[in-house]
């Protein structure tokens, strides 16, 4: 399953670098920069928005997907139902999964992951801030 790890890992690149992108994106459309600061004070939190929802949601479906996978009954009455059709060498990689599972759900993880928008906004705009002044400071 090494394929799911490969899109976490995109799925969290793109959240980080994502203001950046945004940024890129609006200086290329305006050259005023009163636009640029509103364009990204708007545009900017409804995509972090929306790849945070989108890989709180994926990473629940991921889950699931690896409990059917490893023969997990979710709909079991009690944990011998439930740990029926795992074999016994995945018995603690499916209690893992379980305990992840079990706890709050994505749209709660989703809500905590809104709090890190404000501070990936701003690493995002002071990045892309020193990237243009040491390209300016370069071409002449």
């Amino acid at each position: 399953m090494i394929w799911l790890n490969i899109l976490n890992v995109i799925m969290i690149g793109l959240i980080v670098f994502s203001p950046v992108l945004v940024l890129q994106f609006l200086h290329r459309k305006f050259d005023n920069y009163k636009s640029i600061v509103i364009g990204y004070c708007v545009i900017g939190p409804v995509v972090l928005a929306s790849l945070i929802v989108y890989f709180a949601w994926w990473n629940n479906t991921v889950d699931m997907y690896l409990l059917k996978y490893y023969g997990f009954d979710i709909d079991g009455f009690n944990e011998i139902n439930q740990f029926r059709g795992v074999a016994a060498k995945n018995i603690p990689v499916v209690k893992e999964i379980v305990n992840g599972v079990m706890g709050i759900g994505w749209p709660l993880k989703a809500i905590f992951g809104m709090i890190s928008i404000v501070p990936i906004m701003l690493i995002g705009y002071y990045v892309d801030s020193f990237v243009r002044t040491r390209c300016n400071k370069s071409k002449r």
